[in-house]
């Protein structure tokens, strides 16, 4: 029984430190994961806004838009 329990206490936290690790290292990819949308998606908010697309040097176009605030 106290081996079983010496083993528990090795190897659950080292799972959980190695989750972890793994959480962290991965973050960007787990949290901002890249969805290319359609060349015809429309975009619709009640407030005023512009759409802008902006050709970068490796020939790629990123998708921005610009919301216009009432007042500053």
């Amino acid at each position: 029984m106290p081996t079983f329990l010496i083993y528990l206490a090795i190897i659950l936290p080292a799972i959980l430190i190695g989750l972890g690790i793994a959480l962290y290292v991965f973050q960007e990819r787990l949290i901002f994961y890249p969805d290319k949308l359609s060349v015809k998606a429309q975009f619709k908010f009640d407030n005023e806004f512009e759409e802008y697309f902006i050709e970068t040097k490796d020939g790629e176009k990123i998708n921005a838009l610009k919301f216009k605030a009432k007042t500053p």
